[in-house]
C-alpha cells in the first residue's frame, strides 16, 4: 500500500453543491472520498503514516517522501 506523508487532512473533498429553496440555499458535500482503509474521509480526513510539518525554505514533505521512495532526495540535491 501507499505511505501517506505530511500533515492530517481536513476531511473535505472540496466539492459542494448548492440546493436552493424559497428562503435561500444550503451548500452540501457532493462527492465522497474513500480512504485507504475503505472508510469515508468526509469529516474524518486522512492521518499520515509519516507526520512531517512544512518548513520555510524547502519542501520537507516532498524530501521525506523521496527518502521513503528509495533515497532519491539525496540524488536530487546533488544535481
Amino acid at each position: 500500500g501507499a505511505t501517506l506523508v505530511g500533515t492530517e487532512s481536513y476531511g473535505d473533498t472540496g466539492q459542494r453543491r448548492a440546493v436552493k429553496g424559497a428562503g435561500g440555499e444550503v451548500w452540501l458535500a457532493s462527492a465522497w472520498g474513500i480512504g485507504p482503509d475503505g472508510k469515508p474521509i468526509l469529516g474524518a480526513g486522512l492521518k499520515p503514516d509519516e507526520r512531517v510539518r512544512p518548513r520555510k525554505g524547502g519542501d520537507a514533505v516532498l524530501d521525506r517522501a523521496l527518502e521513503l521512495a528509495g533515497g532519491r532526495a539525496a540524488i536530487g540535491k546533488a544535481a
